[in-house]
């Protein structure tokens, strides 16, 4: 299964802000999303076979303020033991809140979403 395409949807359809595989545009307004696989149920076995498919994705959130991180933030977390017709569970964790300093335009967050698909 390409569990990509599945949890762009899922991404598309309960965030507010744009969303982009891989990275976010530099030209892109903030805040937005991105996705990128980090995990899939073909790797990370040393020995036997995997017995369930698991794929986990690292969702960048970047904003340009920390009002608009946090909705972004409080928007992943809704996504938190749910499933849809693609996943019998969704679960989101948060990784990272990266601290921003004065001088810095942009806040980011990674968020971890580790997909069971049916």
């Amino acid at each position: 299964m390409n569990s990509i395409k599945p949890l762009i949807a899922v991404l598309k359809s309960k965030l507010t802000v744009p969303v982009f595989t891989d990275v976010i545009p530099e030209t892109q307004v903030l805040p937005a999303v991105a996705v990128t696989n980090i995990s899939n149920a073909s790797n990370r076995v040393l020995e036997g076979s995997k017995v369930s498919n698991v794929y986990v994705y690292r969702v960048t959130a970047a904003a340009d303020t920390t009002v608009s991180l946090e909705s972004v933030l409080e928007e992943l977390e809704n996504l938190d033991n749910t499933s849809n017709n693609d996943f019998q569970r969704i679960f989101a964790q948060l990784v990272l809140r990266e601290p921003r300093q004065p001088q810095e335009p942009v806040s980011r967050a990674f968020y971890d979403i580790t997909l069971y698909p049916r």
